[in-house]
């Protein structure tokens, strides 16, 4: 089995085509350590444990009572400090946030090792060294809170600051792709200031500047909202969506879902076929599953999503009416004339022998009038949009030692639109 692990770590660094720093996803734990009279106590000993995995993480104090604990992913950790002559100190729980610099100054009280202080809570921890301005989107509220379409830049509107860009009002993004939250602006940045990383990795689309990729839901343990003074390590850009996949823990844990919208109790609009309003189906179905490989040692995710939609459009336009595939314009005010010799058509009738055969087959693809419509059309066009996507992302994470760490992740999307068109009478 160990063989197989070293196998997999050495697989899983091959095939990672990006590197990704730490300081952008993960967290750090900095503090001072003190006695009961405010003298240093070096040499003391620090373990912060992941709550999930049991993997722990240890410290030791500097010479001037500093100890500090980094690459630490989000999540629920216990502190736990021992040192000669002192107490051992316990904190049962703490939460760390995506991309937190947080400190926890501890004072130890005389004792002996084997008596302990527990402390079951905290407050929550500030992050008093970076300089950077943002909001965490937490776990609670990405599960909790109802999304339309489980997208989830819209819960990065919850942050001050950041709105949503609709389709058709100045944004190339929601205009090209028809997806209504598809890019945001951040303190009044265009939405190509904003970019979007995706465990470290840069996934902003090159050509008009909106998220490459939207995650599942179920994929995303938490994300945060970058506005102002993040360092270089996040890259180019006014505003920064930070957002953390889920690794897995020591419980195995799954979730199974479906989002059915349909049009049984939808009312029929104005310019649909008396027969009934057209078919709108959406499905949204997906799973995910964690778990350990090795306990307190190697973890694995797994998430799928999936995406189909049927939506009717009106379209209204115009097609050659039946004298008119005759050759027949008379209709028309203006004087129709041949182009090969410059004579005008008498009564604008054009005669079947100057018909062109490639023509006449391209108009019998041509559906007949339905209707009269304003602006003079003569045709009403439903046309049902399909879209189909499909999402699958798998991640392992392997603890190599109490300072190594590594994971790799592998994420992929296919996405199909088919705009069909089916005559309809008025």
């Amino acid at each position: 089995m160990r063989y197989v692990c070293k196998m997999l770590t050495l697989a899983i660094l091959i095939l990672t085509c990006s590197v990704v720093w730490g300081q952008s996803t993960t967290s750090s734990l900095i503090g001072t350590i003190t006695d009961s009279t405010g003298a240093l106590v070096p040499g003391a000993s620090v373990t912060v444990t992941n709550k999930s995995t049991n993997v722990a993480y240890p410290a030791i104090v500097d010479a001037q009572g500093v100890y500090r604990v980094s690459q630490l992913p989000p999540g629920m950790y216990s502190v736990q400090i021992t040192a000669s002559g002192f107490q051992t100190y316990n904190i049962q729980e703490i939460t760390l946030q995506v991309d937190q610099q947080a400190r926890q100054d501890i004072s130890l009280s005389v004792g002996q090792s084997t008596q302990t202080v527990e402390v079951s809570g905290s407050a929550p921890l500030l992050d008093t060294v970076a300089s950077n301005v943002g909001q965490v989107i937490e776990p609670r509220q990405i599960q909790d809170l109802p999304l339309n379409g489980r997208d989830y830049l819209q819960l990065a509107t919850l942050a001050a600051g950041v709105s949503p860009i609709a389709p058709g009002v100045s944004s190339p993004a929601s205009t090209w792709t028809g997806t209504s939250v598809v890019s945001i602006s951040v303190a009044g940045l265009r939405e190509d200031d904003v970019s979007y990383l995706y465990d470290g990795i840069e996934t902003r689309n090159g050509w008009y500047g909106a998220a490459g990729l939207l995650p599942s839901i179920d994929n995303i343990q938490e994300f945060k909202v970058e506005q102002a003074g993040s360092s270089a390590a996040f890259g180019d850009a006014g505003g920064f969506i930070n957002v953390v996949t889920k690794s897995g823990t020591n419980q195995t844990h799954g979730t199974i879902y479906e989002f059915l919208r349909n049009n049984d109790l939808d009312a029929r609009a104005y310019f649909d076929p008396l027969t009934g309003p057209p078919a709108f189906h959406q499905n949204q179905f997906g799973a995910s599953l964690g778990g350990p490989i090795l306990k307190n040692k190697m973890f694995y995710f797994l998430n799928y999503e999936g995406f189909r939609q049927t939506q009717p459009n009106d379209t209204i336009t115009t097609v050659p009416t039946a004298a008119e595939l005759s050759g027949d314009f008379s209709a028309l005010p203006q004087q129709l004339v041949n182009p090969y010799t410059g004579a005008p058509f008498a009564g604008n009738i054009i005669p079947t022998t100057s018909f062109s055969p490639v023509g006449v087959k391209l108009l019998s693809y041509f559906p007949a009038p339905n209707g009269t419509y304003s602006g003079g059309s003569n045709y009403l066009e439903v046309a049902d949009t399909t879209d189909n996507w499909d999402q699958g992302s798998g991640r392992i994470d392997y603890v190599v030692s109490t300072k190594d760490t590594v994971f790799g992740r592998y994420t992929q999307q296919a996405q199909t639109t088919v705009l069909a068109a089916r005559g309809a009478s008025s």
